[in-house]
This record gives structure tokens, sequence and C-alpha cells, in this order.
């Protein structure tokens, strides 16, 4: 029999199961259960829990999250998380639970991942017992509250895929993430020896050509005379978008310290802080973020594009 088939029987065989399953369970009276609306902005810490691991979550402020009390994390990815657990829904009702149906619908301690939710207050306000994926797209197997009965629920996507994670994929990479036109002072000491330039608004008698006046940019270690443009957008662009290749273990050893580089607005709302260090025999240049606890590396490459645009403008 034709390979497609074989699997559209397979598929459709499933849906029956679950349907009669489903219907049988509403006959003997058993419903589905509604979900107290919870938003995502309520969410102030997640606790995902398998066999393998145990990631706790919690909110730092309105921008960062902690993994572990320790690491900053993936704003984006743990939003995604946050939205995920404030939006599923319970679709149908599938079974009760005994042990053999647990483990067949992946809910036995092996499989299942646990995924709580608390709000400001410490309370719980999301508790769900996560199995299998479901036959459909985006539906997986769970229980909900510590109740028995197993149910189907669906989301926007697939909360197994979401939530079966390590914490490694969680955390934070990105070591600057500032735009150009929101840096207007630098410090980078290099050998000991601090380096300052900051913006300037608009000045005729720089560039009389463009409209409209750009602002301009000063050395501070040469008598404010001011930097080619060219130079020094191309150093920002390469010292403000930083991203992590990687993750140092505590126990690595550190290189020597070849650059600390500050970069701020001159509202002060904003500021960047990291040091890069030299490279190890794997070619792996640490990086420390100020007030992060991760040891971050960038590769040999992202290196030389840092060093030789910072090198233009010192030189």
């Amino acid at each position: 029999m034709n390979k497609k088939y074989l699997i559209l029987i397979s598929a459709i065989v499933g849906l029956s199961i679950i349907l009669i399953a489903t219907i049988l369970l509403k006959d003997k009276g058993y419903s589905v259960p509604t979900l107290k609306a919870v938003s995502a902005d309520d969410i102030e810490e997640i606790r995902i829990i398998s066999s393998t691991n145990e990631i706790i979550i919690s909110k730092e402020d309105d921008k960062n999250w902690l993994l572990n009390d320790k690491y900053k994390a993936d704003t984006n990815a743990i939003m995604s998380m946050a939205f995920a657990i404030s939006s599923f829904e319970i679709t149908d009702l599938l079974s009760r639970a005994d042990d053999d149906v647990l483990s067949r619908y992946g809910l036995d301690s092996n499989n299942m991942i646990k995924i709580i939710a608390f709000n400001d207050k410490n309370k719980e306000i999301r508790n769900i017992d996560l199995g299998f994926n479901a036959t459909i797209a985006y539906q997986n197997f769970a229980q909900i509250n510590d109740d028995d009965n197993i149910y189907i629920v669906s989301a926007t996507d697939n909360l197994r895929t979401t939530f079966d994670t390590k914490l490694e994929k969680l955390r934070n990479r990105k070591i600057s993430s500032l735009l150009t036109v929101a840096i207007d002072e630098v410090n980078i000491t290099k050998n000991d020896v601090e380096y300052s330039m900051s913006r300037q608004a608009p000045d005729p008698a720089i560039n009389t050509n463009a409209t409209p006046l750009p602002s301009y940019w000063t050395a501070d270690w040469k008598n404010n005379a001011v930097i080619d443009g060219k130079l020094i957008n191309s150093m920002l662009n390469s010292i403000g978008s930083v991203s992590a290749a990687g993750f140092l273990e505590d126990i690595d050893e550190r290189g020597a310290l070849i650059y600390t580089i500050i970069l701020g607005n001159e509202d002060n709302d904003e500021k960047v802080q990291y040091s890069i260090f030299e490279a190890n025999a794997d070619k792996q240049y640490e990086v420390i973020v100020e007030n992060d606890n991760s040891r971050y590396f960038i590769s040999e490459n992202s290196f030389n594009r840092i060093n030789n645009t910072i090198d233009a403008v010192l030189n």
C-alpha cells in the first residue's frame, strides 16, 4: 500500500479514537473546565520541571528576566512562553488517568513537562502537565491544575516545542543591541589608555553641503578634533550591535584584558559596558558585560571586525 495512504489512514484512526473517547466521557458527565483569564503581563515567574532539569524564570524588571536567579534570559523567548501560558485553550476532554494512559500520552514522570506560572503576589495562576503532541498540529495532551482528567489543549504554536528546552537555549546572547543613532558617547580603554569621543550637534561649518545637517563626532584625546564620519559610523555599528557565539564555563581561564567599552547617550537612560579579553586556544574571545553573570565569547571574525573599526578611529 502507498506510504501516503498509510499515513492518512493512521491519522484518521487516531482522530477517530480521540473523538470516540471524548464523546463517551462527555456522556458520562465529564466536561471541559474553563480557565481563568490570565494576561502574559500578569506572569512574574515561570517554572519548567521535567525529568532531566528544572528551570526557574523570574522577572527582574519590565525588560529583563533571570534564569535560576543567575543568568539573563532571552527576553523574546520568555515572552513567547508567557504568551503561550496565558493564551492556550482546553479543546476537549480525552480520558481519565491511570498509569498506562499517562505513559501513552506522555504524561508519566519520564516524559511529562510541568509548567507553573506565578503572578507578582507569588500566587499560582497556571499549572499544566504537558504531554506528547496530539495528532492535530499545535495540539498537545495535558493535565490541568493537578486534575486527573487528560485534556487536549491547543495554542498558536506547539507547546511541547516551546517548553521542551534547556537552560542554555534560553540564555541571553545579546552583549549590546544599541542602534547607532542611540549612541552619543563612547569611552574605550585600551592598554590602560582611555579614549573618549562624543556626538556633537549639527554645525554648518563642519558640513555645508548636507541637508539636513548631520551631527558629528569629536575625539577628546585629539583636542576635540572631528572624527571621519565613515570611520565613526563603522565603529559604532561594530561595537553597538554585538551578539555572543556561546558561553564559557566558570572554570575556564580568562585571558588578558584588551578593551573596556562604554556606550551611552546624553539622556543617560541607556548604557552598555563590556570588556573583551584575549582569545583562548579555541580562538574564543571572552566578553564580560556589566551587571551580567554570564561569561560570553565572540568569534575571531567578530573580534576582528570590532578591533579593526576601533583601530581605524583611534589611529
